[in-house]
């Protein structure tokens, strides 16, 4: 689980802070994505279905293991 987050996870902070320099949102704007994009599941907080925030917590993205390899599921 560790390597898995660490390939196809970050921290809320650092999603936001990305969204926010990348886009040029407000962090606001950056946790109403993150939220929108957690409600359809593209990823979610590893401690449980808990709304996206601009924290330290972990969120993982949803992957599928496939043989050789990943995909997004």
């Amino acid at each position: 689980c560790d390597i898995v987050l660490r390939r196809f996870g970050t921290e809320g902070k650092k999603a936001v802070d990305w969204l926010v320099t990348s886009q040029g949102i407000t962090r606001e704007d950056a946790i109403q994505l993150g939220e929108i994009l957690r409600n359809g599941g593209l990823f979610r907080n590893v401690k449980g279905d808990l709304p996206f925030r601009d924290s330290k917590d972990l969120y993982a993205f949803k992957v599928t293991w496939l043989k050789g390899g990943y995909t997004s599921a």
